[in-house]
């Protein structure tokens, strides 16, 4: 008899890893580099200037080159605590920002196979048969939602632990102990830690009725349900009493997870009650990108409406947002297991075993799977029903988050395990099947014919239409092809019982995905992150201890009307031109100061302040523009070659300036109001939020400006030495934020709030040392409470190790 070995269950796996490796070869294989999009304008140049920091030794709290400074480690998608990104630092430290994008792609592929390796495991624990199993890994894995959001890192990362939270929550609900509970809290912590807070709150969401509906489909709870007696009120109190113990071992988990993942949660937290999205993000941008319905075309053709790999998109938004295509193939058979399950009788999707049946052979389990797709979809639409903008409105949580589309991973899922099902019936089919199977055949041949016809026919009709129904078409007809000469029974499909049809459907399956995600991710030659381009150069001997500012009016007609359009990643210009323009965060790589902050969050003052300044008069723009240390404005000139202008400009106020006067106010709006009076001088006055001294203060308004000498100048430590003939306030042009401490001759001083965005600190008669430190107590916090929550982890990991040890000696 044939030996089984130990790892077979790992089979399903391999077309996971081999059409993983084979949909992103130009990556591994061929010297391409990830760039479009965030790559080159978030995370490449977040990642590269805090791994430097950490090079130097100072740890990347702040960031002293976008938005006047602002906090890079509270930034949640740099995502700098989540393990496998330390990757990227090891690259950096061996070979900078070229060796570090590299590292990128490999990071990119890791998580697209843990995201099929998961499905496959979950689709395992379900007991669905190996080549089920692998079928469903393969889809999610190349799924459109998965592949064309690949280059977006911190969802790329966060989504590849979904399915597994899924499974650790299903044997935490079979088996309730403390190593499952620790097992489920360390994935809950690497998604948290992955840096994308929208998939994780929606996986903990569905996590959370996921593990509900498990428990109550335990064999524990079958054996309670038919014990309970008929009295409602008893029914309901035993109920309860048999879900405490398990929804309380799952709280635990969570609560495991977050104390694992606190030293980034508790920093952001913080910055996300200093940002324009504390109370609510605006109603707009949390209906822009709403699944477009016509998208829904997409299950069957996913480039009906272009395809900005081939330069033809023409659809709604972007094409990534509403990318659902997992494969026509399991598409078709999730149809089929939905239209079963809801017209039909028999037992053709139901075990034949006696007792109590495999979850997955129950027909609650797909009505559950079917409710998900539907509410799913009804979310996932946003604005284009009236049922998310009521909940928008109404309900809390639903005005958290931008892109309501982004829910309908969860449904492409759902869909997934629905087409297992009946993939793992698939069977060639006899008498009325048979004949419904031929036609359908014939169908699709009829389709690709007619595509290819009306290509060459009809102008009139689009070419995408035409294209993607013949692409349809050929997928149609192989799946028709393979039922005609699927095996005449369903077997069990386990090892050593493949067939060449078996092998066969997933070549299929993966042909069709990698064909449908070739090209969503375009890269470029390593070439693109070396060297130092001139107007960087450039703008470094013009800043002159100043910053740079480029209208965010212009600098989006930059980014989305010359160089990342929605229809094509293929633009006139060569790429370079972009890193000539200094666009989005491309300063960071050669650290020129720039007033422009293109993080997802930012802090609710400096947002209301950059949006109103546009809107303001000429006069009052320049002197918020003085105010903020602009000595360099990028304009946009066709008349240059690269397309963009930087020109010097006279008046800004040095970093740290001497004011004689402070006006104290309450509140502010009274700040922004006097600072925007037209008779305020900010030369003059330093407006303080701050109860004002019972005794009024002498101000000198002529007289000797003190000598200021900066002897550090570090972004989380700045020290000067000032010596001042009279008293007086020190405006500094950075953003007040808590966390920063200030020490005039060592002693702890007040760090006030002036000129309504920015710091001030107020200096008597003498010669002293002034101190600036950024010390968050977020960040000492979160990181002691994951420090101990790891060693914690650490300690029960070797004693139930030692412990398992121990049991197989002695046996």
């Amino acid at each position: 008899m044939k030996k089984k070995p130990k790892l077979s269950y790992l089979f399903p796996a391999i077309p996971v890893i081999v059409s993983s490796l084979v949909i992103f070869s130009p990556f591994l294989f061929f010297g391409k580099v990830f760039f479009w999009g965030t790559p080159s304008l978030q995370f490449v140049p977040w990642w590269s200037w805090a791994w430097k920091s950490i090079g130097q030794g100072i740890v990347p709290l702040w960031n002293p080159y976008l938005g006047m400074g602002s906090p890079l480690i509270a930034n949640y998608q740099s995502a700098l605590f989540y393990p496998p990104n330390w990757l990227s630092g090891l690259l950096y430290a061996l070979g900078g920002t070229p060796l570090l994008v590299r590292g990128i792609s490999f990071l990119v592929v890791f998580h697209i196979i843990i995201a099929g390796m998961g499905v496959v495991f979950v689709t395992r624990a379900l007991r669905f048969n190996q080549f089920s199993q692998a079928v469903c890994g393969v889809s999610f894995a190349l799924s459109g939602y998965l592949v064309a959001r690949a280059g977006f890192l911190s969802i790329n990362a966060a989504i590849a632990w979904f399915p597994w939270i899924l499974y650790a929550a299903m044997k935490l609900s079979e088996r309730r102990n403390y190593s499952n509970v620790f097992i489920l809290g360390v994935v809950v912590g690497l998604q948290l830690l992955a840096g994308h807070a929208q998939t994780s709150f929606y996986t903990l969401i569905y996590t959370s009725v996921w593990f509900v509906y498990f428990v109550l489909n335990t064999n524990d709870f079958d054996y309670l349900n038919n014990s309970l007696s008929s009295n409602i009120i008893e029914r309901v109190r035993n109920l309860l009493g048999f879900l405490a113990r398990p929804i309380g071992l799952f709280i635990l988990a969570i609560f495991i997870g977050i104390g694992l993942s606190s030293i980034q949660l508790f920093p952001t937290a913080e910055y996300l009650l200093q940002s324009q999205r504390s109370a609510a993000v605006g109603y707009e941008y949390a209906m822009t990108y709403s699944f477009w319905p016509w998208r829904f075309l997409g299950f069957i053709a996913p480039d009906l409406f272009g395809n900005p790999a081939t330069g033809d998109y023409w659809g709604y938004a972007n094409y990534w947002e509403d990318a659902i295509y997992f494969g026509l193939i399991p598409f078709i058979f999730s149809i089929l297991v939905v239209i079963r399950t809801i017209f039909k009788k028999g037992n053709y999707l139901n075990s034949q075993n006696v007792g109590i049946k495999p979850i997955k052979d129950r027909k609650s389990f797909r009505l559950f799977l079917i409710f998900t797709v539907f509410i799913v979809f009804v979310l996932a639409l946003g604005k284009n029903t009236p049922i998310f903008p009521w909940l928008y409105r109404h309900i809390p949580t639903f005005n958290m988050f931008q892109a309501p589309t982004r829910i309908s991973f969860l449904a492409i899922f759902a869909l997934l395990l629905l087409s297992g099902i009946g993939i793992e019936k698939w069977r060639r089919p006899i008498n009325r099947a048979l004949y419904w199977t031929r036609l359908g055949t014939m169908g699709a041949f009829a389709i690709m014919l007619g595509s290819w016809v009306a290509w060459l026919v009809f102008d009139e009709i689009h070419p995408t239409f035409v294209k993607a129904m013949g692409l349809a078409g050929i997928w149609a007809l192989s799946a028709g092809i393979l039922a005609l000469i699927a095996p005449q029974s369903e077997g069990t499909v386990s090892f050593g019982k493949w067939t060449p049809w078996h092998i066969a459907v997933i070549f299929v399956i993966s042909i069709d995905l990698i064909s449908a995600g070739w090209g969503l991710n375009p890269g470029v030659d390593i070439d693109f992150y070396k060297g130092v381009p001139g107007t960087a150069l450039q703008v470094k001997k013009m800043l002159n201890g100043g910053r740079l500012y480029f209208p965010p009016k212009e600098e989006n007609t930059i980014k989305y009307n010359r160089f990342f359009t929605f229809d094509t990643f293929s633009p006139a210009e060569d790429w370079e031109k972009m890193r000539l323009t200094l666009l989005a965060n491309q300063n960071m790589f050669y650290e020129i100061p720039e007033v422009n902050n293109y993080d997802p969050i930012v802090q609710a003052r400096y947002d209301f302040w950059m949006t109103h300044m546009i809107q303001m008069p000429q006069y009052l723009q320049e002197r918020l523009l003085d105010l903020m240390n602009v000595s360099v404005v990028e304009r946009i000139d066709e008349n240059e070659l690269i397309g963009v202008k930087f020109s010097n400009r006279k008046g800004a106020y040095q970093y740290i300036t001497w004011v004689p006067c402070g006006i104290y106010v309450n509140k502010p709006n009274e700040a922004w109001k006097t600072l925007t009076s037209e008779k305020f001088d900010p030369q003059m006055y330093l407006i303080v939020e701050a109860e004002p001294p019972t005794e009024e203060e002498a101000c000198l308004f002529s007289g000797e400006e003190p000598k200021l000498e900066t002897i550090i100048d570090s972004p989380n430590h700045i020290e000067v030495i000032i010596d001042a003939k009279h008293n007086g306030w020190l405006f500094i042009s950075d953003a007040w934020y808590p966390g920063w401490r200030v020490y005039i001759d060592n002693k702890r001083s007040e760090l006030y709030r002036a000129n309504y965005l920015f710091r001030g600190v107020k200096i008597e008669t003498g010669k002293h040392t002034l101190k600036m430190v950024y010390r968050p107590l977020s960040f000492y916090i979160g990181a002691t409470i994951s420090g101990v929550m790891w060693l914690i982890l650490l300690y029960y990991g070797l004693t139930v190790w030692m412990s398992r040890r121990k049991i197989r000696y002695l046996n």
